[in-house]
């Protein structure tokens, strides 16, 4: 008998414990990159911003995220409207500090 391809719920589970061979990725935590995401660079960086405020990540991380995202030529109203998106969820109060501490650092200047 052949067996039957895995169903979305099932890859989900393998995720949620850990096996991401399961849904055919295998993830460079190293360097921040997830290939065959199925996201561009642009959305997965913007993601992973997205998730910086979620988990109220250290200065370090922000900066480094927030670096890459400069690297990359992200637009800043899209890195806004990213941590705009993530503020009914998470609470203004992250978002401002993540703002503040982009401004601080230089990295969130324009042009």
């Amino acid at each position: 008998m052949i067996g039957k391809a895995p169903t979305t719920e099932d890859r989900i589970r393998a995720v949620a414990h850990g096996d991401f061979e399961a849904v055919g990725v295998v993830p460079d935590l190293q360097n921040g990159s997830v290939p065959d995401s199925g996201l561009d660079a642009e959305t997965s960086q913007l993601v992973q911003i997205a998730a910086l405020v979620a988990i109220d990540a250290p200065h370090v991380s922000w900066l480094r995220h927030l670096e890459a995202a400069d690297d990359q030529a992200i637009e800043l109203d899209k890195i806004l409207g990213t941590l705009l998106s993530v503020a009914p969820v998470v609470g203004s109060a992250k978002i401002v500090r993540a703002a503040a501490l982009g401004e601080e650092f230089g990295i969130l200047a324009e042009g």
